[in-house]
């Protein structure tokens, strides 16, 4: 009996905590992301012309509109190619990766082995990211999985989902293979969806059958396809997402957390980008960047 008592007011707590704050974390977690946030406008010095803002200024709404924005950004130059090709040979040396779970494979160390994916940020995409913020911004995590056909039943990341982050907090995700509808591409719920998913009940994996309907909609799902270097920017806590298995051959992708910071990206991740392999769950604390936990299977 007193464990059906916590469960029930662990629920509870769970149920206020999304009402409130949109995320099952505590109310000293969010502030910290909320003043640390302010504290970031606050020291926010735009580098670019109000011109320049003005031209993403479409993108921008529609990211805030949409809780999504697949952005093309096409690898298919010499150094694109290279790209490819190291991505492949280290993703083949078994003594480079993890198996996190079926069909999902990762690089270890990538972060540190693929440095030159952090220069896809450069130009229009941290423009529009800075626009979005109001502030600089930083990278906590870079991680590159390698999903291939699976026929197990699909579980975890392979579901509909809303992930368990702060408002502050955006995933980006790049391409770095073709990616069809066949070959694993990502989908999405708009933002409007997913928040009727949200008002049936569903939060967790465990409520899936509340919001049923809604997920086996298909006229709703947005299947983000795309070639080489397409980025794919989302408020993961906002909008419903899965991965999906491929039919064929297999995706390959790098997935960034991004969050708000009081000095530019670059300056952050020149003194931090050995740690953004191991960073995995939520960032404690964005003034230290405490990683919640530390290794390559989460």
């Amino acid at each position: 009996m007193i464990t059906t008592l916590k469960q029930k007011l662990s629920r509870m707590l769970m149920r206020f905590r999304i009402a409130r704050f949109g995320n099952n974390h505590s109310w000293l977690i969010n502030h910290r992301y909320k003043t640390y946030h302010r504290q970031a406008i606050k020291a926010f010095r735009p580098s670019e012309s109000k011109e320049v803002w003005d031209g993403i200024a479409e993108q921008v709404e529609q990211f805030r509109k949409d809780g999504f924005l697949v952005i093309s950004s096409p690898l298919n130059t010499p150094e694109g190619n290279l790209l490819k090709l190291k991505v492949d040979r280290l993703f083949e040396g078994e003594s480079e990766t993890v198996q996190v779970s079926s069909g999902l494979i990762r690089l270890v160390d990538g972060a540190e082995q693929l440095p030159e994916v952090a220069r896809l940020l450069r130009g229009r995409v941290e423009q529009i990211l800075e626009a979005y913020f109001g502030s600089h911004f930083k990278l906590y995590t870079m991680s590159f999985y390698r999903t291939i056909p699976d026929e197990c039943e699909p579980s975890s990341s392979f579901l509909w989902h809303f992930d368990n982050t702060p408002d502050e907090e955006v995933k980006l995700m790049i391409y770095l293979d073709e990616v069809r509808e066949e070959t694993g591409a990502f989908r999405f719920k708009n933002q409007a969806t997913s928040e009727q998913a949200r008002a049936r009940g569903f939060w967790h994996r465990d409520d899936y059958d509340c919001a049923r309907s809604i997920f086996e909609d298909e006229s709703s799902t947005v299947i983000a396809e795309g070639v080489p270097g397409t980025i794919v920017l989302f408020r993961q806590g906002r909008v419903v997402h899965k991965a999906t298995a491929p039919i064929r051959d297999h995706r390959d992708v790098v997935t960034m957390v991004i969050t708000p910071s009081v000095i530019p990206w670059r300056e952050h991740y020149a003194r931090n980008k050995h740690l953004l392999s191991t960073n995995s769950g939520l960032c404690k604390n964005p003034w230290t960047d405490e990683p919640e936990n530390i290794g390559y299977r989460y």
